[in-house]
């Protein structure tokens, strides 16, 4: 029985210095989009599962969109972190967080891809559900702008006029 003790007193002890240097999860909006984005640069194919960053919500909208389509190109037809269907260079980006005035569970964090073949600026919608920041809806902005959640839901996303 002592040597269970004093094992896992030095397993505690040996394991200490790994555990404290494993990265954790960011845990406000800003630090998530700045992460988020840090990945795709460095691997242009690499994209956050759905479930780990989006409110059940907007993942299911995504889901939804994904099955109406059958297999084919649904509603989403582009890449809504680059606002793009081919890959973007994200080596500069701005990034900024906004508080919401009245509800401390909200917060919108707006993005600005920088250089020549630049996608524009989006806004990046998040609630607090269960302790944890999630996606609840993204805006690309311009005028061929469009917001995420109509864009799935009604496929229409800009005027003819």
């Amino acid at each position: 029985m002592k040597n269970r003790y004093l094992f896992a007193f030095a397993f505690t002890v040996a394991a200490a210095p790994a555990l404290a240097a494993a990265p954790s999860a960011p845990s406000d909006p800003v630090a998530i989009i700045n992460a988020i984005y840090a990945h795709i640069k460095s691997n242009g194919d690499w994209r956050p599962k759905d479930a780990d960053v989006l409110t059940p919500r907007l993942a299911g909208l995504i889901a939804a969109d994904a099955s109406d389509a059958k297999g084919e190109v649904g509603r989403l037809d582009s890449d809504y972190w680059t606002n793009a269907q081919d890959t973007v260079d994200v080596s500069h980006i701005k990034v900024a967080g906004h508080v919401d005035d009245f509800r401390k569970d909200r917060e919108t964090v707006t993005l600005t891809i920088l250089g020549k073949d630049s996608p524009g600026t989006a806004d990046f919608y998040f609630q607090k559900q269960n302790g944890k920041w999630l996606i609840d809806d993204v805006r690309w902005e311009g005028k061929n702008g469009w917001v995420l959640s109509l864009l799935l839901q009604y496929s229409y996303y800009g005027s003819d006029l």
